[in-house]
């Protein structure tokens, strides 16, 4: 059962990451996260988060936000998760943008640190903010000291299509209520196999995330060729064993075109 959005414990209100954390003690050989071959249990993805939470807060203390690369892939995962723990809101940033949108983004959020992996390490580098790239901490240190959430728990850019974008910011409280209808109206739970299909930048993300992360299920991420096909995108979620999708009515209507065409 997910606690309300007013639980309260020792740093305040109820968080979004927290629910996460509770699960990677109650279950931790379960598999949370699923990448290709790639997975994490609740215990290693709790580990991994909770060590970027430490190395986000000797890098940045003061920054409420924290920037975090689209790219797909567990590291994204455990980058939002560590954000959270961190006690600041996760920004996403998405490497396709061009180089003028993200300074943008950049310079109206006031971000100081991007969380990012690989080649991508680079390009938020040039754009003048500090990068951490969470393949390279160690887990060896053990947990970081549990830090107070703020309000926020992620901001995203609207697309700028009737102006210059807008930062809008959703809290935990809300985010909380959600999840918690969300748990008391499927059957989805224990072990449900959930496909993550939007992209971070677009808040059904959350939805996809931690209803399934909140509620002991496996979060199976899907590579953006195979999300962009929709023949390839049937035979993954048949292969994958996938029992629950968030999609609008018209993806929808187009997978079950897809579908009834094979």
């Amino acid at each position: 059962m997910i606690p309300s959005a007013d639980d309260n414990d020792a740093f305040g209100p109820m968080s979004v990451h927290r629910l996460v954390g509770d699960l990677a003690r109650a279950q931790p050989d379960a598999v949370a996260v699923i990448f290709g071959s790639e997975s994490l249990t609740y215990q290693q993805l709790n580990q991994q988060a909770d060590a970027l939470a430490d190395a986000l807060n000797r890098a940045d203390t003061p920054n409420p936000y924290i920037g975090i690369s689209t790219t797909r892939g567990l590291n994204m995962i455990v980058g939002v998760l560590g954000i959270l723990k961190s006690g600041r809101a996760y920004l996403p940033l998405d490497p396709a943008y061009p180089t003028q949108r993200l300074r943008e983004i950049i310079d109206n959020s006031g971000l100081r640190t991007v969380v990012a992996t690989g080649p991508y390490a680079a390009l938020f580098a040039e754009l003048g903010v500090q990068v951490i790239d969470n393949q390279l901490i160690s887990t060896a240190a053990g947990a970081a000291p549990p830090q107070p959430s703020g309000s926020l728990a992620y901001i995203l850019y609207t697309s700028g299509s009737t102006g210059t974008p807008k930062g809008v910011c959703m809290g935990h409280a809300p985010l909380l209520n959600l999840l918690q209808w969300q748990a008391g109206q499927s059957i989805a739970g224990l072990n449900t196999r959930t496909l993550q299909l939007a992209p971070l930048s677009f808040d059904v993300s959350f939805q996809e995330i931690f209803a399934t992360l909140g509620t002991g299920g496996t979060l199976v991420l899907v590579d953006e060729a195979t999300r962009m096909d929709l023949n390839a995108l049937l035979l993954f979620i048949d292969d994958q064993r996938i029992e629950r999708l968030f999609l609008p009515f018209v993806a929808l209507q187009y997978l079950s075109e897809a579908a009834g065409r094979t």
